[in-house]
């Protein structure tokens, strides 16, 4: 019985701990949201998968500061 409540506590911190993370990353601005898709863009420029680049430099262009680099790499 014992070892029941100890697993079924360990799911109930685990949801909460993931619950919390996810609020946390939501909580990025569309400044910080458009820098991270051109980072994530100009990497995979780098590794030479263009179609998920094009995807990613698209969304950073959406963001609510577009900035000169992310049209550069578009």
């Amino acid at each position: 019985m014992v070892v029941g409540n100890y697993r079924k506590s360990n799911k109930v911190k685990t949801g909460i701990l993931l619950l919390l993370s996810l609020t946390l990353t939501a909580c990025e601005t569309e400044e910080e949201a458009a820098e991270s898709h051109l980072k994530k863009g100009v990497e995979l420029l780098k590794k030479g998968d263009l179609a998920a680049a094009q995807l990613e430099l698209k969304s950073a262009k959406q963001g609510n500061k577009s900035t000169a680099e992310t049209y550069y790499y578009f």
